[in-house]
């Protein structure tokens, strides 16, 4: 085992926020073994997806596809491996509206000659496999990229198709769409980003709404916001982040000034913010030494600001794939690690301690009335409502669902200027558990009021 101890700290531009590693967890054998994407799992662990490899050639080695879960601390609790033969991945795994998961997979096939076909498995939080479902080469072969959509089903895209599913993976309709990363519209619609420059919207029956071309070939995550999409990816080494309008017209399309060649996945954070992880360069001794990197931007005027960076890693390539902000709001983050670990690579999870500001300082804070969207979302069994009061004032905060029903007041009192919060545990007044579906929260003042809309699973 190496030396977990010597671990490479550096942290650039803080701007009155603070955070830092809660456990950092490896795991995986002697050869080339990665996680991609990560989930949090109903009892408040996480389930990570990657490869696992049988030999040292990182080209011609067998893998297996792997799902590893793990408790709320890192601490393995089973894991699987996927594959008949040749090489297996699983690169991306989504939470379904019922609280189970569906996990893409790329099977049987190599690096050398392709071959690949595509199967999505549907488990539960003990690993045990409700449905599954293999898809012809002729349909589908590698799977980048899967999400749960608005109305339960599913869509994934990869080397060759762009295919929507129901529940139960049955296909509604699929493109002869290569893609890197799709991603689900609260219309029906989907997103689809290509490694060739183009970002293309398609409705929810699958005819194709605009097309924009973007200077990053890769994007490789992109979620949708109040005011459109936003992303990051990279092209040629620089780091990027995109914005798109509702219609695809270009918002921001520019480098970050930082020195990154990989920039793998955003997501908002409570305040409004945004967090990127991927990959940073230290200088070494003759060499650059890739190292985990995570950051947290805000746009002031449509132009993105670093507020701070934190690097990880030691003297061997280490690297973010995918992350999430947990139900408690900390940032936990899948990748690879050559540095820690037992192997030539071994997948590697840490999680991060919750980010403390000092709002009355910080240029964080709005200066109006401000209702974020909830986290988790979709939620079971609670999830956490976030605002901002930048005055004292009496607020009323009350869950409505879809018909426009009162349904609970959650907060109906005087309170101070700041961040606040307030928990939902998907009752009603008289303290009864509601059934699953679409609910809406309202924030109301004396001069404010807005809503937005939430998604409860069972």
């Amino acid at each position: 085992m190496k030396n977990l101890l010597s671990l490479l700290i550096i942290t650039t531009a803080l701007l009155n926020a603070q955070i830092d590693t809660l456990w950092s967890k490896t795991f995986g054998g002697e050869f080339e073994d990665r996680g991609y994407r990560v989930v949090q799992s109903n009892d408040g662990g996480y389930i990570i997806v990657g490869r696992k490899a049988t030999g040292l050639d990182v080209t011609n080695s067998d893998y297996k596809a792997w799902v590893l879960k793990t408790d709320s601390l890192g601490n393995k609790e089973w894991d699987i491996e996927i594959g008949d033969s040749l090489q297996n991945f699983a690169n991306s795994i989504t939470k379904t509206q019922d609280g189970n998961y569906v996990i893409g997979i790329t099977k049987n096939g190599s690096f050398l000659s392709g071959g690949y076909s595509a199967n999505l498995i549907k488990i539960d939080d003990l690993g045990n496999i409700i449905w599954e479902v293999d898809y012809p080469s002729s349909v589908a072969g590698w799977i980048w990229d899967i999400n749960s959509t608005i109305d339960t089903g599913l869509v994934f895209v990869g080397s060759q198709s762009l295919v929507m599913t129901d529940s139960l993976g049955n296909i509604l309709w699929n493109k002869n769409q290569s893609g890197i990363s799709v991603t689900p519209l609260e219309d029906g619609g989907v997103v689809v980003t290509k490694s060739s420059n183009d970002v293309i919207k398609y409705n929810r029956d699958g005819v194709e709404v605009w097309e924009q071309y973007v200077t990053p070939t890769h994007i490789w995550s992109l979620i949708e916001t109040s005011s459109g999409l936003i992303g990051v990816g990279a092209d040629f080494d620089n780091p990027y982040l995109i914005a798109l309008s509702p219609t695809g017209e270009i918002i921001i399309d520019k480098i970050l000034d930082i020195d990154s060649r990989w920039l793998f996945d955003i997501v908002r954070s409570n305040d409004g913010g945004y967090y990127i992880s991927g990959s940073t360069y230290i200088s070494g001794d003759g060499d650059d030494i890739e190292s985990l990197l995570i950051m947290k931007i805000t746009l002031e005027n449509q132009e993105p600001e670093i507020l701070w960076s934190k690097v990880y890693g030691g003297e061997q390539s280490d690297r973010a794939y995918g992350m999430i902000l947990s139900n408690e709001g900390n940032i936990t983050i899948a990748g690879r690690t050559s540095s820690y670990g037992n192997g030539q690579n071994d997948l590697w999870l840490l999680k991060m301690a919750s980010e403390t500001l000092a709002i009355e300082q910080s240029s964080l804070s709005p200066k109006e009335f401000a209702l974020f969207q909830n986290y988790p979302n979709p939620f079971n069994p609670s999830t956490t409502l976030h605002y901002y009061l930048p005055i004292d004032g009496f607020i009323s905060i009350n869950i409505y669902d879809m018909r426009g029903n009162f349904i609970k007041n959650l907060i109906n009192s005087n309170q101070s200027t700041g961040f606040k919060s307030v928990q939902w545990n998907a009752t009603n007044s008289q303290g009864q558990p509601v059934s699953a579906g679409v609910y809406f929260y309202s924030i109301e003042t004396k001069d404010f009021r807005q809503t937005k809309k939430m998604i409860l699973l069972k």
